[in-house]
This record gives C-alpha cells, sequence and structure tokens, in this order.
C-alpha cells in the first residue's frame, strides 16, 4: 500500500476545500483543477536560521452541473448569449 506524502495530503486537503465549495455554489462537478505551487520569499527571521524552503500551494477549478438527462443540442452559430 502505497504512503501519501506530505503534499499529496496537501493536494487531498485543497481539493476537498474546492469540493466543500461546489456544494456551497449548487455545483455537482468540479472540472480543470488546477494546483500551483509558489515559492515564498525567505522572512528576515529565516536569514539568521538556515530552515527549509517555504511554499505557498493554492488550488482552482470550476464548478458545474453535469446533468444525466441526455444530450443538451448546441446554439446554432451566432445564436449564443442572444435571448429569444
Amino acid at each position: 500500500m502505497a504512503t501519501d506524502t506530505p503534499l499529496d495530503l496537501i493536494y487531498q486537503h485543497l481539493a476537498n476545500k474546492l469540493r466543500h465549495k461546489a456544494v456551497q455554489l449548487k455545483g455537482n462537478a468540479i472540472v480543470g483543477i488546477n494546483y500551483v505551487v509558489t515559492p515564498l520569499p525567505p522572512t528576515p527571521s529565516d536569514h539568521q536560521v538556515p530552515t527549509e524552503n517555504k511554499y505557498k500551494v493554492s488550488c482552482t477549478g470550476n464548478v458545474v452541473w453535469v446533468s444525466t438527462d441526455g444530450p443538451t443540442p448546441l446554439p446554432k452559430p451566432g445564436t449564443l448569449g442572444k435571448h429569444a
């Protein structure tokens, strides 16, 4: 059985937070999940004592509503965004 790394656990935590937000927004799926790892600059106290590098990890995605009612016809070209 594989052991999750600390980064895997962070990804899981962020995905769960995103899932909770999707439910609040009445979505039932998330597509295009993207993780960004950004290195943080050292703080003044970091210069005195050597420490490990620090990073910020963020997670974004698009909350959508997926329907199982069958395919929805695409709008005709040139009519997208126009009201009938």
